[in-house]
């Protein structure tokens, strides 16, 4: 991981990806829902320019938190502006040069990356028991034929266990997949969210796994937090090099 001015940077093979925060120029809102537009332009353009994309080679998708993965073709590509692809919570992408990205603000953004190209997966706990995870990495090792064991994950900035409180039927649904991520004991049910995902990951195969970030309630400073009032988000993006690189698992880029 390499910290840049607004963001962290990572590398993996040939892809990589970058998780934006709040400390860059404009604070790096990344929705056009919340910023001011031309503010949220640089700060896509800029995010572009730092994992090797054009700025007019972008694909982002109007989350709905479901279980609806895009696999991106040519047609999708466009300006940061362009209209996102409707109802669509991950974008899997084999198309070199291009930058697809997810927003969050204590849901989890999720980059699941192979050889040949990658997923940048929305993940909160609808879509979780929606099961977009198991959809997102069949429909990249569908594209990329790839083994599950040899995709990594790296897991972006979300809500910690500390502050992510859920009714109990939340918390039941959730302790389906991992009970043992669901604390009692303290009022109304916590969930580590971040637990949750990396037990479904190995369940599908994917065992390599990067969550080097704290939760975005509590860092107030360096993430968005829907569940503080926020309206920005930030964002975890990606791009596939044209040319396979060398370097460490997870070098600076």
């Amino acid at each position: 991981m390499s910290e840049v001015r607004g963001g962290s940077l990572f590398r993996l093979g040939r892809v990589v990806a970058l998780v934006s925060d709040r400390t860059g120029p404009g604070v790096r809102d990344m929705s056009y829902e919340s910023g001011e537009r031309s503010q949220v332009t640089s700060n896509r353009g800029w995010a572009a320019a730092t994992v090797g994309a054009q700025p007019d080679r972008q694909v982002w998708c109007r989350q709905v938190h479901a279980a609806t993965v895009a696999r991106v073709r040519e047609g999708d590509v466009g300006r940061a502006d362009a209209v996102p692809i409707p109802g669509t919570d991950a974008l899997v992408c084999d198309i070199p040069g291009v930058l697809c990205g997810v927003l969050a603000a204590d849901c989890a953004p999720v980059l699941l990356a192979a050889a040949e190209g990658y997923a940048v997966v929305h993940v909160g706990w609808r879509g979780l028991v929606s099961g977009v995870i198991d959809e997102a990495i069949g429909v990249l090792l569908g594209v990329c034929g790839r083994d599950a064991s040899e995709v990594t994950a790296l897991i972006g900035p979300h809500i910690g266990p500390c502050c992510f409180e859920v009714g109990e039927e939340v918390a039941e649904d959730l302790a389906v997949i991992a009970g043992d991520a669901v604390g009692r004991g303290r009022g109304r049910p916590h969930v580590d969210l971040g637990r949750v995902i990396e037990v479904r990951l190995a369940a599908l195969g994917v065992t390599d796994v990067v969550a080097p970030f704290g939760c975005t309630r509590c860092e107030r400073g360096r993430w968005y937090s829907h569940r503080r009032g926020d309206s920005a988000r930030h964002a975890l993006v990606a791009c596939l090099a044209p040319h396979a690189g060398g370097g460490d698992r997870w070098g600076g880029a």
